[in-house]
């Protein structure tokens, strides 16, 4: 989808016009780039088909680093200070396993942050304030369909055809 393709915004009052436009759009083949909700609504959900997040593989690859980074640390730190105690080895395993716990955990959790900020596209505020309006968090439902070349009137139909109360034109910016 091009960042700048113009669209139309439909507001509905209700989940029903706004679930029959998603499904009407979905059949059509008119990409639908946001639907807003004041409320969680499962349904749209499901109508969209989420992709699976790919920072789950960020978490882990992220956390085996630090694992792995954790437990060289220690044993790389044990073995440049030689402090032999009581006969017990240099590189005891088990309480190096404290340490790499530890950096799994930090590595892991900065990972997550940095990719759920990159694939979420943060922060672009321009994107925000482009559609957004207040009704969308009282009592409104709205989606933003994106209109290819010659498309306007066919998705400006299919939002009247499925009860919005509003259509206004959509130019982000």
């Amino acid at each position: 989808m091009k960042e700048n393709a113009p669209g139309l915004l439909g507001l509905f009052a209700d989940t029903g016009g706004l679930l029959e436009a998603l499904r009407q759009a979905k059949a059509q083949g008119i990409p639908i780039r946001e639907v807003y909700s004041p409320v969680p609504c499962h349904e749209v959900e499901h109508l969209l088909d989420p992709r699976p997040s790919p920072v789950r593989y960020v978490t882990f690859t992220m956390g085996l680093i630090g694992c792995v980074s954790g437990i060289a640390l220690a044993i790389g730190t044990s073995l440049i200070w030689n402090m032999i105690v009581g006969g017990k080895p240099v590189t005891a395993v088990i309480p190096f396993l404290v340490v790499g716990f530890e950096l799994t955990i930090l590595f892991g959790a900065i990972g997550t942050l940095l990719a759920l900020l990159f694939w979420a596209g943060l922060p672009n505020r321009r994107f925000f304030t482009a559609v957004y309006r207040p009704e969308f968090t009282l009592d409104r439902f709205g989606v933003w369909l994106e209109c290819r070349d010659g498309q306007a009137d066919s998705v400006r139909r299919l939002l009247e055809q499925t009860g919005a109360a509003e259509i206004q034109p959509v130019r982000p910016e």
